[in-house]
């Protein structure tokens, strides 16, 4: 009996929530769907200003000596990047290597 109990209120749960769950996933595809935008090519000009400034940072120097573009992005990819490029070694080694 309590365990009918259990699964009545599970499968009401559900149901309660099925529009947030189908907005979770419809997000995530449509996510999931531009993942590869822009590659291999390069389709943003500044792309390159932006990254080459932020590594920069890495020698030490925080100044920007850049300031057509606000300066905290530029710290948060000196952060990030990191580990997106190890991230993206990883995922061509494992192809390599199949």
């Amino acid at each position: 009996m309590l365990r009918l109990d259990l699964q009545d209120k599970t499968i009401v749960h559900l149901k309660d929530n099925l529009a947030i769950y189908l907005i979770l996933v419809l997000g995530f595809m449509i996510r999931l769907y531009g993942v590869k935008f822009g590659l291999p090519g390069l389709y943003h000009a500044d792309e390159t200003i932006v990254v080459n400034h932020a590594l920069a940072y890495g020698t030490g120097d925080l100044n920007p000596h850049f300031f057509r573009i606000p300066s905290i992005p530029l710290y948060i990819h000196t952060f990030i990047h990191p580990f997106i490029r190890r991230s993206i070694h990883t995922r061509i080694w494992i192809i390599i290597k199949k």
